[in-house]
């Protein structure tokens, strides 16, 4: 993984880890930390470089409980990614199927999909480094072990192994995946999802970058890697909800009949998408530069719906833009009162914005854009926009 042939230095960006009571990270952990996005060629693989400082960082976050990447829950939207992935697992095992079966969640947080699958009569495990893990062990009644994977309080082999929003924090996946196999029982399954970043380096979109993530997953990228490191028949394919990519590979499988990807093609996919974000991404910051002054925001309000795809933006436009005239919303229940690093500006929910909403509301999400217009548009009146019509240069007011 140390092969680099192309990089993208991106300076400081928030190091955002958790929701936070107050505009700074806690435990001597900084606000920002730099970020510098890289080609990997050997992979076919779009990564975060590595960068020590960053990682020793990172084992301090993951300890102290991370609580950005989908966590799984029994209600609001954890519950929607949940059920969704749930579906993912039934297409390709009978969950009736599952009684007596040995089941292991890598990075389980909470413990909430494995309570739902200890429900077919399933024998399940997780491990998760951060400190939801035992709060939620208590909640939902699984054993969970702390610490990160792998374990030597972990002594048995399974037949499903679960790695959901992982492998995308891992900065050795062919040594992940080497250690998945060990635990393995022959004819084991296992499940992944990863974010689907090819949206947003397609567009130059820097709201998806997180010092968490050392890879960059397409579902291109993502099946090759796959297959290279496992030597195994396996597919990818793009989730129903939440921008994800679901793959599952069993071991063991008949390898004969399956063709490895063709390598240049593949190669020059990830390539081109490097390339792509490369010419495009210092142009997405001038164009939402372009709309805060075009709609004269100095003096107006401007509310964010779903901060936390903008402020990588912000962190780069903090000298332009009146911060004491930008507000934070968010559906997420747990982000309620809280703060992001280093921005003083408080998340308030959907409530607060139909109370009492701003001049101008930006709705900065790709994935559940739409679906939020629709549920707000005829409850304030502000003038509403949604980001990939700014990013397109049209100031389409909803």
């Amino acid at each position: 993984m140390n092969i680099i042939k192309q990089k993208i230095e991106l300076g400081n960006i928030p190091f955002f880890f958790r929701h936070l009571n107050s505009p700074d990270n806690d435990a001597n952990i900084p606000n920002r930390l730099p970020f510098t996005l890289a080609y990997n060629p050997d992979l076919g693989l779009i990564i975060q470089e590595y960068n020590e400082i960053t990682d020793n960082f990172l084992s301090k976050a993951y300890k102290l409980g991370s609580e950005i990447s989908g966590m799984m829950e029994d209600e609001g939207i954890g519950n929607e990614y949940a059920e969704d992935f749930l579906n993912f697992i039934a297409n390709h095992l009978k969950l009736d199927s599952l009684k007596g079966k040995k089941i292991l969640e890598i990075g389980c947080g909470t413990g909430y999909l494995l309570s739902r699958l200890s429900e077919y009569g399933a024998e399940v495990l997780g491990i998760e480094p951060g400190i939801q893990g035992q709060s939620g062990s208590e909640k939902y009644g699984v054993r969970i072990i702390n610490d990160f994977f792998p374990s030597s309080e972990i002594n048995d082999e399974f037949d499903v192994i679960i790695a959901y929003g992982v492998l995308e924090h891992i900065n050795n996946p062919a040594k992940f995946l080497e250690n998945i196999n060990q635990y393995l029982k022959k004819d084991g399954v296992v499940f992944f999802a990863v974010p689907d970043s090819e949206p947003y380096l397609k567009t130059g979109d820097l709201s998806f970058l997180l010092h968490e993530h050392w890879n960059y997953f397409t579902k291109n990228s993502l099946e090759y890697v796959l297959i290279e490191e496992i030597a195994a028949q396996c597919m990818a394919v793009s989730s129903d909800f939440g921008g994800l990519i679901y793959s599952v590979y069993k071991k063991d499988a008949n390898k004969s009949v399956f063709l490895k990807t063709d390598r240049k093609n593949m190669i020059s996919k990830e390539d081109l998408l490097f390339k792509t974000f490369n010419d495009k991404y210092n142009s997405q910051i001038t164009c939402i530069k372009s709309f805060f002054e075009k709609m004269n925001g100095n003096e107006k309000t401007f509310g964010i719906y779903v901060p936390g795809r903008f402020i990588n933006v912000l962190s780069k436009l903090e000298d332009d833009i009146n911060l004491n005239k930008i507000r934070f919303f968010d559906d997420n229940k747990s982000l309620y009162g809280t703060f992001f690093p280093s921005f003083l500006i408080r998340v308030e929910d959907r409530n607060d914005l139909i109370a009492n909403p701003p001049d101008v509301l930006i709705i900065f999400s790709n994935t559940f854009g739409k679906k939020i217009l629709s549920e707000i548009k005829d409850k304030i009146d502000s003038g509403i926009y949604l980001i990939e019509d700014i990013l397109n240069g049209k100031y389409c007011m909803y």
